[in-house]
């Protein structure tokens, strides 16, 4: 916005009968007639939406062109030049008087075009014309301003920190323009005309230049009159670098005036303007930065007076409450207000103009009473004389600056909500202040260094945040808290996030092979862990096949194969669990040819320990081995050789205490007749939860050959020899067989 000093640009005459009969008759004496151009002795530059840098343009920038509107000379240009101080003759006519300041280009950086016209009449009776120039900027423009989060600045935010150059390209025709600076230029373009917009950005990390079209929703309305001031409102969408989406998010228009020019000899009334309030409105937390807030008086030569009103409900300045009229107030009231840290107008005082409650407000409190929404402290301007002139009584308003009470509030985090990757803080306690804007307004943030550096939450709306990855075991130990504009919680969360862990020998590298000796029999038993190991998460129910049995009348104590042990046809490394479903077991002599269907059972390899039971030679696995972390799937690899027609079983389930809180199970579709893998396959369960609120305390993993649990003459092939490592070969009956390698939990969450 472009106005002249003390508000008005004008053409001054000799202003006959009203500034001196003196001077009038001088001039009239001398036979001289024509205008006496008068201007201020600058321009200032006072809106945020022309760039200061512009500089102040001055009354010698500026071109004056009066040309002839009547008689055979009509359109004759009687004076084209640079504004002068001295007399512009004229005869009597009619004129069009034009001001004009740059040059109108098709495309230009920062290059407003301001015009301003008026017609007046020389005649016999008045020699000397008045007039007023409306002057406006005669051309639009366009500027891109960022859509800012909190803790972003113009200067510091997320454009600047991912570009190092960016800003708006303009094309009209065969023109274009590139407006840079971080926001701070704009892009002037002849009115009427409308330029196609596009963003560029330099990369910093990789100097890959990224440009987008910028589209102009037609609901705007920008037609590119003059003065129209095209902004639009860009955010930026990226993951990476490698994908960076900028979007405009509100395209707006405003107009771009020159203030109303104001001739001596008509000043025009005092007007009323806001600084800082919205709708007459200034809301404000408690200890929150203050914006400046003022009430301005627009007066041409400063103000003849005021009265106003002050209601304050705030029990500090309620002693401030009464009406007053600003050319009788007293050095004690007037001390009083300074001391409260309002600025008082002054009377006569071009420059001071305003009051000015920027400082009070700092001082004013909230009601931490939630009933109470805001303590209101209104100023009521009740008259304005400047000018010789009353201010239309639409200007005189309330104003209201409405103090809400610092909030407080605390953060705290369940530690069933704290996962390996991810963590969700509970809804915050708003012990002061106002429960739902405060709720609505939280950011929640976490930190992994004692609360030095904190960081936002990357599901604020949720009170979520997930890690791409896992972090570092230095990083798992962290502290959460909340933050509502300025202001933090009360309290820091204190959280480890659960540390992914594979369950042991996961790899199927460890075993270790007993051998025992009964009823002059020797046999071997296979162990899914290290010898020398101190913790035995993993079992077989090879005790249902060798603990014993009768062959003609004898007991003979354990004599059969590990229904499970190990393979060196592994998927990696050099040993697999190798798991079938076995034809003797259960106390029957299952031998040579002869098969007894009831002995047979599906081989098994588990988290847990095998309880036997010798009076029925049968037993039942305990499963489950302590373990404090929930794992979202389970994966491992298999290959299966399946008898007829078969299917096997992994089931996995996490526990806390007796109650299970998560469960899959995984069973492939069916193999068909004598089929088998040629290769490990990869299976993957993925564990269901049906109790989100309680934490892990142990896990439970079980691998079946078969889901079959009763067994007929087909599920079973009799006398097949089976080659043990280390132990050599044995002669068995032997249904599906299973192998399993690798396994891993996955941690998703």
């Amino acid at each position: 916005m472009i106005c002249w000093k003390n508000r008005y640009i004008c053409l001054l005459a000799l202003l006959v009968s009203l500034l001196s009969c003196q001077q009038e008759s001088e001039v009239l004496d001398m036979g001289q007639s024509g205008f006496l151009l008068k201007l201020t002795d600058e321009v200032n530059v006072e809106t945020r939406d022309t760039p200061a840098e512009l500089g102040k343009p001055i009354a010698s920038q500026f071109n004056v062109c009066i040309t002839k509107q009547t008689g055979v000379t009509a359109g004759g240009t009687i004076y084209d030049g640079q504004y002068t101080e001295e007399m512009i003759p004229a005869s009597i006519n009619s004129y069009l008087i034009e001001a004009t300041c740059g040059t109108n280009p098709v495309l230009g950086l920062d290059a407003p075009y301001y015009y301003g016209s008026a017609t007046a009449d020389i005649t016999e009776e008045q020699l000397v014309a008045s007039v007023t120039l409306n002057c406006k900027v005669a051309n639009a423009l366009a500027t891109l301003k960022p859509v800012l989060v909190e803790g972003e600045t113009d200067k510091e935010n997320r454009f600047t920190k991912l570009f190092s150059d960016f800003g708006i390209v303009a094309i009209l025709g065969n023109s274009s323009c590139y407006a840079s600076n971080n926001f701070s230029e704009s892009v002037y373009f002849r009115a009427g005309t409308v330029p196609t917009f596009i963003f560029k950005g330099t990369l910093r990390d990789t100097g890959r230049e990224v440009t987008q079209a910028i589209i102009i929703p037609t609901e705007t309305g920008f037609t590119a009159a003059a003065a129209e001031h095209l902004i639009l409102k860009v955010s930026l969408k990226t993951t990476d670098t490698s994908s960076v989406i900028v979007t405009l998010e509100k395209a707006e228009v405003e107009t771009v005036t020159i203030s109303e020019t104001i001739p001596v000899n008509w000043l025009p009334r005092p007007t009323v303007e806001a600084v800082g309030f919205d709708s007459n409105v200034m809301t404000h937390y408690e200890t929150e930065r203050v914006p400046d807030t003022q009430i301005n008086f627009t007066t041409a030569i400063g103000l003849d007076d005021v009265s106003f009103t002050l209601d304050f409900n705030d029990e500090v300045y309620k002693s401030l409450n009464g009406d007053y009229v600003l050319s009788e107030m007293t050095d004690l009231q007037k001390q009083a207000f300074s001391d409260a840290g309002i600025t008082l107008p002054e009377i006569g005082n071009v420059n001071k103009t305003n009051f000015d409650f920027t400082e009070l407000i700092y001082k004013l409190s909230g009601n931490p009473d939630t009933n109470v929404s805001t303590v209101d402290n209104v100023i009521k301007i009740t008259s304005v004389t400047a000018n010789g002139k009353l201010a239309a009584d639409e200007s005189l308003q309330n104003y209201t600056i409405a103090v809400k009470a610092k909030p407080v509030f605390t953060v705290s985090v369940q530690d069933y909500n704290v996962w390996s990757k991810e963590f969700t803080a509970d809804e915050a306690s708003i012990t002061e202040g106002y429960a739902a804007e405060v709720k609505a307004g939280l950011t929640f943030q976490y930190s992994q260094d004692g609360g030095k550096t904190w960081y936002d939450c990357n599901d604020n709306s949720n009170r979520r945040h997930a890690f791409s990855s896992h972090p570092a075991d230095a990083d798992r130990d962290m502290l959460v808290r909340a933050k509502f504009r300025n202001f933090i919680s009360k309290n820091e969360a204190a959280i480890e996030l659960e540390k992914p862990t594979q369950v042991p020998n996961s790899d199927m590298e460890s075993w270790h092979i007993t051998q025992e000796t009964a009823s002059s029999k020797t046999y071997y038993n296979f162990h899914p862990y290290a010898a020398n190991a101190s913790d035995n998460w993993w079992s077989t129910n090879n005790q249902i096949g060798q603990n014993g049995t009768i062959v003609f009348g004898i007991w003979w104590q354990g004599c059969f194969a590990s229904s499970t042990s190990y393979t060196t046809d592994a998927h990696q490394g050099n040993k697999a669990a190798s798991i079938f479903t076995n034809g003797h077991g259960h106390h029957y002599a299952n031998t040579g040819q002869i098969l007894y269907e009831e002995g047979s059972y599906a081989g098994s390899l588990f988290i847990g320990t095998f309880n036997y039971d010798s009076s029925n030679y049968d037993g039942e696995p305990i499963h489950g081995h302590s373990f404090p972390v929930r794992p979202t799937a389970l994966q491992f690899y298999y290959k299966y050789a399946a008898y007829n027609t078969d299917q096997f079983k992994v089931w996995i389930a996490l526990k806390n205490g007796d109650e299970t809180i998560a469960e899959g199970t995984f069973i492939p579709a069916s193999y068909s007749g004598s089929t088998s893998d040629s290769s490990y396959k990869l299976g993957t369960v993925n564990l269901s939860y049906n109790n989100l609120h309680k934490k892990a305390t142990s896990i439970c993993i079980q691998f079946l050959s078969t889901t079959k649990t009763s067994f007929s003459g087909s599920d079973i092939k009799k006398n097949q020899t089976v080659n043990y490592p280390e132990v050599g070969d044995w002669k068995v009956h032997i249904g599906s067989k299973l192998y399993i390698d690798d396994l891993s939990l996955i941690f998703n969450k």
